[in-house]
């Protein structure tokens, strides 16, 4: 795209943004995760990924967008920069952004806190008993209850 077309399509996208004196608010199209949803060439992707094209250039193959601000509707140059997925997660993981999987907020998990701070303080109980009663592995009633999982809990056996 010629440096014209480029500015021209700067323009169009701007007027789907909201300038702060901080992040750049995408109001148009969001995706059902939070990031702003924009096309350029046809091709549909993340708002923030299309700001970057526009406004610094090409991504390599195999690199992401990332953001600085942790807004995902935000699409100020500066707030974004080019990284590996590994560096995104690393990065979302040191600023506490990354999803939670500790207890109950872990999709998977099939007991509560409650259950496995009950099985911890009960030593009468089998590990199989527990494994029938809640429909899970022995295995993970015994790695409960000795705080190989569920370790955020302050009982946690050392």
């Amino acid at each position: 795209m010629n440096e014209r077309e480029r500015l021209r399509k700067i323009s169009i996208f701007m007027l789907n943004v909201i300038k702060t004196d901080h992040c750049w608010f995408w109001k148009g199209s969001v995706r059902p995760d939070g990031y702003g949803s924009s096309g350029i060439r046809g091709v549909t992707q993340t708002a923030h990924r299309t700001a970057w094209i526009l406004m610094r250039g090409p991504i390599a193959a195999g690199l992401v967008v990332c953001h600085t601000c942790d807004n995902r509707r935000c699409v100020n140059p500066a707030h974004l920069y080019i990284g590996t997925v590994m560096q995104n997660v690393r990065d979302a993981w040191n600023r506490d952004r990354y999803p939670a999987r500790t207890g109950t907020r872990n999709g998977h998990a099939k007991l509560t806190e409650g259950d496995v701070l009950m099985m911890r303080a009960d030593r009468e109980t089998s590990h199989a008993e527990y494994a029938r009663r809640f429909a899970i592995t022995r295995e993970a009633i015994r790695y409960a209850r000795i705080g190989r999982t569920w370790p955020h809990l302050s009982d946690t056996p050392r």
